[in-house]
């Protein structure tokens, strides 16, 4: 059998919404290797009366969730902005599962509030290194009792109990 596939096969299925990763091998003389690595879900974002989930590939996802497993987004509709928080949290030493929710401000800056109420504020020039040095401070003994680590001013720890 001759199969012909061609770039627009392939185009439907990267550009579907459920897709972050295709790789096409060719085996010869006579097969074709498709690995097809599909989006996960890694936010809940709540505007106005609905909830659209974000995936690992930056696009929405249309699926049925358990909604206690990922942090509700607010605050902003912007899903490159919300994208790219949520990719350096996931990739920073934060604990991404113990994330309730995420609240983003006009400003650009975000607020992070965990499953134990604490919430951490964090400054509009937020970086890897600002949110690492925000999950070191949840293993100090100092911060053992806040209700709010505030990181929005520079070389500052602000908490409140």
């Amino acid at each position: 059998k001759i199969i012909f596939l061609g770039k627009k096969n392939f185009k439907e299925l990267i550009n579907r919404n459920d897709t972050k990763e295709l790789i096409v091998k060719k085996i010869y003389p006579n097969k074709i290797l498709i690995n097809f690595t599909p989006a996960k879900p890694i936010c809940i974002i709540e505007n106005k009366n609905n909830k659209i989930i974000l995936g690992d590939n930056g696009k929405i996802l249309d699926i049925e969730i358990n909604e206690d497993n990922l942090p509700i987004i607010s605050g902003s509709e912007n899903l490159d902005h919300i994208f790219e928080a949520v990719s350096l949290l996931i990739s920073s030493k934060f604990d991404y599962s113990s994330i309730k929710n995420i609240i983003f401000f006009k400003s650009g800056r975000f607020d992070i509030k965990l499953k134990n109420e604490l919430l951490i504020r964090f400054p509009i020039n937020y970086s890897k290194e600002i949110v690492n040095y925000g999950s070191n401070l949840l293993n100090n003994k100092k911060f053992a009792n806040s209700k709010t680590i505030d990181l929005r001013i520079n070389n500052r720890i602000i908490k409140y109990e």
